[in-house]
């Protein structure tokens, strides 16, 4: 598999994300020390892998994570998939997204954090889970995100 690999550096958004998460921040940090120990100091990280780490450690860790800091992280990564680059905005869906809802697949309560994603990521999970074969819960459709 070949994993398209973005400028060296975290994006500039990136410290955005983790700022005032003491326990996202030390996740990533560990996930980021083990893959410089598996692959090398000088190999990056792929954003979209690091995206999907992080999103598994919110799952992971969600009661730890106070709704304020969980509401700006949701809104940090709704305006990348919306504006950001292509790269940065497949990463944010294909990474975070994507691993978010398999964490709900085994059982993380998406429901507890749904209203604060953002409309478009919140399409994007619906058309996943239409692609996926997966039925999406009427709880789903609440708000902004039709059917």
């Amino acid at each position: 598999m070949i994993i398209s690999r973005a400028p060296v550096g975290a994006p500039s958004w990136w410290p955005d994300l983790l700022r005032g998460n003491g326990i996202l921040a030390d996740r990533d940090g560990r996930e980021l020390a083990a893959w410089t120990a598996l692959a090398g100091p000088a190999a990056e990280f792929p954003l979209a892998l690091r995206l999907a780490a992080l999103a598994r450690a919110l799952a992971a860790h969600l009661s730890e994570v106070d709704v304020e800091h969980r509401r700006r992280l949701f809104e940090i990564l709704e305006r990348v998939f919306v504006t950001g680059s292509e790269y940065d905005a497949a990463a944010v869906a294909t990474g975070f997204f994507e691993a978010l809802l398999n964490a709900w697949d085994r059982g993380f309560p998406l429901r507890a954090v749904w209203s604060q994603l953002g409309p478009e990521s919140r399409a994007y999970c619906l058309a996943w889970n239409e692609l996926s074969g997966m039925d999406s819960p009427e709880w789903m459709y609440e708000g902004d995100v039709g059917r």
